[in-house]
Formats: C-alpha cells, sequence, structure tokens
C-alpha cells in the first residue's frame, strides 16, 4: 500500500483519475458519506488503471476482489474527493490496483486523506 509520509508523496507517486463532490443523496442520516458511495468511486477509479493494461490485449475486465479497504475520516457533502491510483502488480490476466482517496474540504479547512484502497482486476474476454 501508499506510503503515510504526506498527502504529496501519495498523490505524486500515482495518478489522479476521478474527482467528484458527494451530494446529500449520498450521506447517512448524520450527514456523513455512506461508505458504499466511496467504495463505488474507488472501483470506478481503479478501473481506469486497469482498464489501460487490459485494453493492450483487447480484454475487457470486472472488478474479482477489494483486497484492502480503510476510510480514515469521514467525508461531507460538498468536499471536493479526488481519487489517485497506481498499478501495483500485474498478473497474467489480472491487476492490482492502489489507491487513496483526499477530501478538499467545503469548509475550507484544507486537503486530508480521508480513505485508501486496494482491488483486484481481472481480465475477461469481451462479448461480441
Amino acid at each position: 500500500m501508499f506510503n503515510d509520509k504526506s498527502i504529496q508523496s501519495i498523490t505524486d507517486a500515482s495518478h489522479l483519475v476521478l474527482s467528484v463532490i458527494p451530494f446529500p443523496k449520498d450521506t447517512n442520516p448524520g450527514g456523513i458519506v455512506f461508505g458504499g458511495w466511496t467504495l463505488a468511486q474507488f472501483d470506478v477509479a481503479g478501473s481506469v488503471i486497469a482498464r489501460r493494461e487490459a485494453r493492450k490485449q483487447n480484454m475487457s475486465l470486472v472488478t474479482k476482489a477489494v483486497n484492502h479497504m480503510e476510510f480514515i475520516l469521514p467525508i461531507y457533502v460538498g468536499d471536493r474527493v479526488s481519487f489517485y491510483a497506481q498499478l501495483a502488480s500485474q498478473g497474467s490476466t489480472s491487476y492490482v490496483v492502489d489507491m487513496v482517496a483526499t477530501a478538499e474540504r467545503y469548509s475550507g479547512e484544507g486537503v486530508e486523506l480521508v480513505a485508501k484502497a486496494a482491488y483486484v482486476y481481472v481480465q475477461i474476454r469481451p462479448r461480441n
């Protein structure tokens, strides 16, 4: 997984693949963004990196597993959440993608590391 030394070192070692702002519909009754929303965004972000490699072999891919998921700080409505990803390892038909999410706080409190994840994607034959 990524090194925790600083957000800068994390984001420099990977690619920004997605930025999104959650809305009230994405929150629980306490006003915090659902964990499932974060998982879904990670899935999209990770697939961008894995898809680049799968395309080289003219293959499609699907999510196989979430190897690691860590919620570090809450995400709130209006935060700009950025997802950074890098290819951690590659097998003959599989890809492990390490990711982090940062939140630029709507309240103006700066940028914070809010979550980490590692997803596994596998190649499948495209449908004709």
